[in-house]
Order: structure tokens, then C-alpha cells, then sequence
């Protein structure tokens, strides 16, 4: 018996930023969002923050720091990467990160496969 939870296998990270808003994503192999984040981008002590408004639940929380609710984040911003504490760097390059992601998900699928025992007779 297998009873699967909602989330499963590799995701990436998408964060978008559109002005002075940015939206956050973590998206699994199916295309699938399982969590999505809202904020304003605003100035902070030492460059940016982000100020949660909205975590696809109506509510305002901080994805990256136990949704803590209405935390502002600390956010340093270069034209080739975007990094928040804690956290790898999002780069420009989304390419190669779409690539390194679809590695991932076939091998998370082939694993997944050998573990119930697909295919075999």
C-alpha cells in the first residue's frame, strides 16, 4: 500500500520579480505548484527585503523562514542572481537550471518506478 503525500520528488524554486513585486514558486516534476508566495519588494538595512503579502492562502507569510507571518526578508539583487538568506541563489541562467530540474525528475521518476515495481512481471 502506498499512500503518497502531496508533495513528492525534486522541486525547483522560481522566483519572479516584475518591478517591485515578487512572486515565489516551488514547482514539482509534474509542473505543479506546491507552494506559492506573494511580496512587495521594498528597501532594507542593507539593499532589499521583500515584505510577504500573500502565501496563496490569503495570508502573509514568509515561505523561506517558517512562514512567520508578515516577515520581511532580506534580499540581495544583481542582474545576474537574486539571493535570500539561508537559501542557493536564483540565477538568470534558466536554462540550465530547467535542464539540472528535468535531470532530477526523471531520475526521481526511475527511482520511483524501481520502488513499486513497474515494469516488472
Amino acid at each position: 500500500m502506498l499512500s503518497p503525500p502531496k508533495v513528492l520528488g525534486p522541486w525547483i524554486e522560481q522566483w519572479h520579480l516584475d518591478g517591485t513585486k515578487l512572486t515565489y514558486r516551488e514547482i514539482v516534476c509534474t509542473g505543479t505548484a506546491a507552494r506559492t508566495a506573494t511580496s512587495t519588494l521594498e528597501d532594507g538595512c542593507d539593499g532589499k527585503a521583500v515584505r510577504w503579502t500573500d502565501n496563496g492562502e490569503g495570508k502573509a507569510d514568509d515561505p523561506w523562514v517558517g512562514n512567520a507571518e508578515t516577515e520581511t526578508t532580506p534580499l540581495k539583487i544583481t542582474n545576474a542572481e537574486l539571493r535570500a538568506p539561508l537559501h542557493e541563489k536564483a540565477v538568470s541562467d534558466t536554462d540550465a537550471q530547467t535542464r539540472a530540474f528535468i535531470a532530477h525528475c526523471k531520475d526521481a521518476g526511475e527511482d520511483v518506478a524501481d520502488f513499486v515495481g513497474v515494469g516488472s512481471p
